[in-house]
């Protein structure tokens, strides 16, 4: 504290209390640790140091604090009162300020939000689903599209389909190189699959000559799904491999996005108390290629003689750009040369299945019932089988 003809307190330390209660209390001045202080122990610049750095100060004191459990140093302010007191959690500045220089903190909180016009057109977007009309972008108006109908055929219960080349396509180098160094770092993990793909007929031998310009080796991997007892490995066909700047999915079509709103299956699922779900089975693996285009779709494998040897697929892979494309859309003509036949169904299929999964609802058991069955056979007709049926009503399966 400062008192007349005493100067002011610039930086002092306190010694230990020894009193009866710690903290602040009356104490000697005796008591007070008084020694030289370095210009590297004052906190503020500015305080007034002699020239060895040095300097001894004595004060009155009057009552003091235990530096123990607070105080570590004090260091003087300014003339207007304040100074710095240093404690174990840092340094603090208490004292009086001046009255006539104050500050005043200002928040503002801004928060961005959509306009009322997007958040009401979002709205009105989420309650036209299933009474709008679609928009102008009719995928069957397409050339794409227009192409798979003209040449999809359906030979002995099993469509076949052409792969959309891009025009001028296809042009490919020989690659078989680059896939048989993909063949041994893979190594022989896919055997049971390759196996699988050979017996179902998924896949043949490659005949021994090919024309130019129109053979490609796809190289592969392996990808696996699931977990513990239900992890299972499949095969997946890199069409995207480049080999002297070239890939296959670059000279073929992607084809349109036959996709449905996935929202709106959403809402066509939860829309009656009866719920149906399945799933077709090894969609791409149900169409045929033609011979003409399965040459691009060669790779290599070991035969029983640990051979490398050069086989081609015969279904539609997974791995090319217009994979999806020949799947959905082979599914959907196929629906609709039917729709006469079973309307209930194609229409169920058009609007209700996204990729290879149907879901969708119906008012009670019975129709549930029935409609299972007229989905099962139209799709069936095609070459197409529905599996892992689900329903909250088990009565309905």
């Amino acid at each position: 504290m400062e008192e007349s003809g005493i100067p002011a307190l610039s930086c002092w330390e306190l010694g230990p209390n020894r009193g009866k209660h710690p903290g602040a209390g009356a104490c000697d001045p005796a008591g007070l640790w008084q020694g030289p202080v370095s210009a590297g122990r004052a906190l503020r610049r500015g305080s007034d140091i002699t020239r060895d750095g040095t300097a001894t100060w004595s004060a009155a004191i009057d009552r003091c604090l235990d530096r123990h459990r607070l105080l570590l140093r004090i260091c003087d302010g300014t003339t207007s009162g304040t100074v710095a007191v240093e404690t174990r959690l840092g340094c603090l500045v208490c004292g009086r300020t001046d009255p006539r220089h104050s500050s005043k903190a200002q928040v503002l909180l801004t928060e961005g939000g959509d306009s009322d016009d997007d958040t009401l057109w979002r709205f009105w977007e989420i309650e036209s689903l299933g009474i709008a009309p679609p928009e102008d972008t009719d995928e069957d108006g397409t050339a794409e599209m227009k192409k798979l109908e003209e040449e999809l055929r359906l030979d002995d219960g099993r469509y076949s389909v052409s792969l959309p080349w891009v025009p001028g396509g296809p042009d490919l180098p020989n690659n078989y190189s680059q896939a048989r160094r993909r063949l041994l770092a893979l190594g022989r993990r896919l055997g049971s699959v390759m196996k699988q793909y050979l017996d179902e007929g998924w896949a043949e031998s490659a005949p021994a000559t090919s024309p130019p310009r129109r053979t490609w080796c796809l190289p592969h991997h392996a990808v696996y799904q699931g977990v513990g007892d239900e992890r299972k490995c499949r095969v997946v066909f890199d069409g995207a491999a480049k080999y002297n700047g070239t890939t296959l999915s670059s000279q073929l079509e992607a084809g349109p996005n036959l996709q449905i709103d996935l929202l709106r299956a959403i809402l066509s699922f939860r829309r009656r108390c009866v719920g149906l779900q399945a799933e077709i089975e090894k969609m791409y693996l149900q169409i045929r290629v033609r011979p003409e285009d399965r040459d691009v779709c060669r790779f290599l494998w070991w035969d029983d003689e640990q051979m490398i040897r050069s086989y081609r697929l015969t279904r539609v892979c997974f791995g090319l750009t217009c994979s999806p494309f020949l799947a959905m859309g082979t599914v959907r003509l196929h629906v609709r040369r039917h729709q006469a036949s079973a309307p209930r169904a194609a229409e169920e299929v058009l609007n209700n299945m996204y990729k290879d999964d149907l879901a969708t609802s119906c008012d009670s058991v019975a129709e549930a019932r029935s409609l299972a069955d007229q989905l099962g056979s139209l799709l069936a007709s095609g070459g197409f089988w529905l599996h892992k049926w689900a329903s909250n009503e088990p009565d309905a399966l």
